[in-house]
């Protein structure tokens, strides 16, 4: 490869908005010395070879577009560096340990792909070794020092994570590596053990500073233009090859750069990929906003005109509803398709409208001014259609920088997120010339749908990001592209690509579904009755793909998985109820839905990784969706519960960790009689987190009187005194150590039917041995 083509590979445009300039101090990195000639080897038959080191230093100082002799890399050589025992210079292929699920997650990369995920535990290892004269450990060191100045005075460990020809990500943990050494069965990691069995083990793990985040940054090298190289770049470079190459992020959301790069992950996607229903213009909405529009912005109604043309929606944070907000309602719609002042629209409606105009497209599509409301006639026209509306757009412009309609996206970016040029002088040769900046996402985060501000606490965006064939992420540190084929931040290297993580619907597996609702409970919904339909559409399209039957926000082809949710355990100090029970009936106890609160299907999802056959225990022989009944077979015993209740006096907040916590009641509850394989756990009974608050109830159902355990009721009192009610425990799944039970108390709702009131995971199968199997109907 000759230089030109060598410069036009790494890419040979400048930026006009450069990073800035850094060079390691002498103190942090010793000056590299060549001693006398004996470093570098010539191919004398093709280049004389020089006399003296003076020589060698006017080549190496010759500018690379000049040199006549072909490519200097190929005439050039430099020994390679010893190999570090600490950083392993930053090469996958030198490192002990290889993993690449890491880089799998973050990059479309072939399976195999060598990567290394390298572990600092003690800072001065790693400041030795660059005193030593490690050029790749001084390098990191001085980027730690960019972002986290004083970072080797505290407490911490250092995660390196490297890959060819991709950008060498750096972990700032505040914390400490700890080995546990026992003797016990290890039952508080969750594994279950045949009684009396047990075994001495060490594990090591992470102690991390709950009031410290982790910081993450990457390094790479630059592309730069052919005219700046010199010789010794060239040769140098050959040191530190296999660290991937990028590129500078736009300053401003507005500039040139921005908008080439959508436009060119648009057309790339557009000509490429399959990620549009049809290849032709799709039929646009019943409403669409025409931002051409001779005279300016108008509101037209395409009903009945089967117009093909393409369209932008958006995707945003409505914020808090007053009496100024912008929207179409009843009264105001003959207004909108009249006309539509640019200066009345908000900010965000404003940068809309200048991004669609800038990409040559006529339409945008916003639910708030397309969706007539106020109007539920309009909205239950509407809302069947979200799927195309989102899925038939050629692009979806997600506001994640925008807190509501009166933030703009198009402006500066935060400058946190800029870019540092970090540069080590070879006093010979050259220099060695990197490019580092912080990481808006830490690395898996993207695997879970990525955090991008507050776009991605909203239940109804989650639906517009999986429906959309494209979307692009305003966020404050960059753009980011997402279509059904890849991934694209801005300033990614030329040809790195991550996956698609809207994709996962077109071959989603259950256990893929299982994340996808736990990610989805997570998320704030403003009105109760919208969590099933705003996933209705993307439950139709799965549907569509898969061909499963779905009801209630779950699947019946999977009937005893999907049933296997559990509330979310809360992380602070003392027991608190994540999850509360709706008002009205919005869906059966049985479903996830009949909550609102954070839902896991971890355990389930464990049981699959151990090598421990699941046996389905519980059978559905019926499911009813108008009343949202369903018929089950399964053997049940009969247990009760206990609820300690206690007060609580309060706690001080711990940054990052939990909020402060007021004083209060603590609630306790535990299951008698139903208990692991290990003796210690039967003596006050096995705790359980339930779905909800419960409490004891006793009344007449069907002319009989009856004590159960129910959910309580929304808007009613937590029981304020602690209390004991029985409930029957039916078995779902089970293993041999383990199983998954349904905890059920009577229903009120439907008299003669069950409703569920816990799902507890770990107890012992043994205390179903002489269990009755059983016919009942859970409501």
């Amino acid at each position: 490869m000759d230089g030109h083509a060598w410069a036009k590979e790494k890419g040979g445009e400048s930026s006009t908005d450069g990073p800035k300039a850094r060079v390691i101090p002498k103190e942090v990195v010793p000056a590299i010395h060549v001693r006398g000639i004996q470093n570098i080897s010539v191919d004398t038959a093709v280049s004389p070879m020089p006399s003296n080191v003076e020589e060698l230093v006017a080549l190496m100082k010759q500018p690379a577009s000049k040199f006549t002799h072909g490519d200097p890399r190929d005439l050039i050589r430099i020994r390679p560096r010893p190999l570090c025992n600490i950083c392993y210079n930053l090469d996958a292929n030198e490192a002990p340990s290889n993993s690449s699920a890491w880089a799998q997650h973050e990059y479309l990369i072939p399976p195999g792909f060598p990567a290394a995920h390298i572990k600092i535990t003690v800072a001065e290892q790693l400041l030795k070794a660059a005193r030593l004269g490690c050029v790749t450990c001084a390098m990191v060191a001085a980027a730690l020092g960019t972002f986290v100045p004083g970072w080797e005075k505290e407490e911490t460990l250092v995660h390196i994570f490297t890959a060819p020809d991709l950008p060498v990500v750096v972990r700032l943990l505040y914390g400490s590596l700890s080995t546990i050494t026992t003797s016990q069965s290890p039952s508080e990691f969750g594994w279950a053990w045949p009684e009396g069995a047990g075994m001495e083990f060490e594990i090591q793990v992470t102690v991390q500073d709950p009031t410290k985040q982790p910081i993450e940054f990457e390094v790479y090298r630059c592309q730069t233009p052919l005219d700046q190289l010199t010789v010794g770049d060239l040769v140098t470079g050959e040191q530190i090859k296999h660290i991937g190459t990028a590129s500078c992020v736009s300053r401003h959301a507005a500039s040139l750069g921005c908008f080439q790069f959508l436009k060119n992950c648009v057309e790339t996607c557009m000509l490429s990929h399959k990620c549009s229903f049809g290849g032709h213009p799709p039929k646009l909405p019943d409403r669409v906003i025409w931002v051409t529009a001779p005279g300016g912005i108008r509101l037209i109604e395409t009903t009945g005109q089967k117009k093909r043309a393409p369209y932008l929606t958006l995707s945003y944070c409505w914020g808090p509803v007053s009496s100024s907000t912008f929207l179409t309602d009843a009264s105001n719609l003959q207004t909108r398709m009249a006309g539509i002042i640019y200066t009345d629209l908000p900010p965000l409606l404003q940068d809309v409208v200048d991004i669609a105009r800038l990409l040559g497209i006529e339409y945008v599509w916003i639910d708030r001014l397309c969706i007539i409301q106020g109007s539920s006639t309009d909205f239950a026209r509407q809302a069947p259609k979200l799927g195309s509306i989102y899925g038939n757009a050629t692009l979806t412009i997600a506001a994640a920088s925008a807190t509501s309609e009166n933030d703009r996206i198009l402006v500066a970016r935060d400058p946190k997120w800029e870019t540092f040029d970090l540069n080590i002088n070879e006093t010979t040769f050259g220099k060695l010339h990197f490019q580092i900046r912080r990481r808006s996402q830490l690395l898996g985060k993207e695997r879970e749908g990525g955090d991008y501000g507050k776009v991605s606490t909203r239940a109804w965006i989650w639906q517009e990001r999986m429906l959309s064939s494209r979307t692009v992420f305003f966020t404050e540190s960059g753009l980011r592209f997402e279509c059904r084929a890849h991934s694209l931040w801005e300033g990614f290297g030329e040809g790195l690509r991550g996956p698609s993580w809207s994709a996962q619907l077109d071959s989603v597996s259950q256990a893929g579904w299982m994340g996808l609702v736990e990610e989805y409970t997570r998320r704030d919904i403003t009105r109760a009755s919208d969590r099933l339909p705003a996933m209705a559409a993307t439950m139709r399209r799965v549907t569509k793909a898969r061909g499963w039957s779905h009801l209630w926000g779950m699947w019946a082809d999977v009937p005893v998985d999907t049933l296997a949710w559990q509330a979310v355990k809360y992380t602070g100090i003392h027991f608190k109820h994540l999850c509360t029970v709706r008002p009205g009936f919005y869906a059966p106890s049985w479903a996830w839905a009949s909550l609102e609160g954070p839902v896991s299907y971890a355990n389930v999802k464990d049981m699959d990784t151990v090598n421990d056959t699941k046996v389905e225990d519980l059978e559905v022989k019926r499911w009813d969706l108008p009343s949202g009944v369903i018929r089950v077979a399964g053997r049940i015993i009969t247990r009760m519960i206990r609820c300690e209740v206690s007060e609580y006096p309060g706690a001080p907040a711990i940054e990052g960790v939990v909020e402060a916590e007021e004083e209060g009641l603590n609630h306790r509850y535990t299951m008698v009689g139903l208990v692991l394989r290990q003796p210690n756990d039967t003596s006050e009974g096995m705790p359980i987190i339930p779905d909800a608050a419960l409490k004891p109830w006793t009344g007449i159902i069907n002319g009989e009187t009856v004590s159960t355990v129910i959910r309580v009721p929304h808007g009613d009192p937590v029981p304020e005194k602690s209390w004991a009610g029985e409930c029957i425990c039916m078995m779902l799944i089970r293993q041999k150590l383990r199983c998954v039970v349904l905890l059920l108390g009577r229903s009120r709702r439907v008299p003669g039917t069950w409703e569920r009131i816990a799902l507890v995971f770990g107890p012992d199968p043994a205390c179903w041995e002489d269990a009755p199997r059983v016919v009942l109907d859970i409501a």
